[in-house]
């Protein structure tokens, strides 16, 4: 499985990329929505990991991206958020919306689902930090 990782904290986004590289997935990241434009025209990932807010840009950008691309549009995407995830966000498709800061076992079994969806999700699910565990990843 290949995971695109686009978040603009280098420190997070190698946090998160030992992570899942220690669950057995292959990683391409992105530290700018531009790197990730860049990143979806040279291959296809089977699940995308983006920070809502870049330092270039809206990270919806990326998702209204990939729902209008036909090779794209079933991609698995999960957003990673300090801020509020509206409800009019919804129509985006994403498969999940991980707050921030999150719990490192929620966060890998987030990409775990997503990694075994198929196509857009009938209905997005919103992943609640459950606040069980100590560590935690902030970016």
């Amino acid at each position: 499985m290949r995971v695109l990782i686009v978040e603009d904290s280098l420190e997070l986004q190698e946090l998160v990329g030992e992570l899942l590289r220690d669950e057995g997935y292959q990683l391409d990241t992105a530290l700018s929505l531009a790197e990730g434009l860049a990143a979806l025209e040279q291959a296809t990932p089977d699940v995308l990991l983006v920070d809502a807010k870049l330092g270039d840009g809206d990270g919806r950008k990326l998702i209204v991206r990939c729902r209008s691309d036909e090779r794209l549009a079933q991609l698995s995407i999960i957003v990673m958020t300090a801020a509020p995830w509206n409800d009019d966000d919804n129509d985006l498709s994403v498969t999940a919306v991980i707050p921030k800061p999150f719990d490192i076992n929620d966060f890998v079994a987030a990409v775990k689902v997503a990694a075994t969806v198929t196509g857009t999700p009938d209905s997005s699910f919103l992943h609640e930090p459950s606040g069980t565990c100590e560590t935690s990843l902030q970016g």
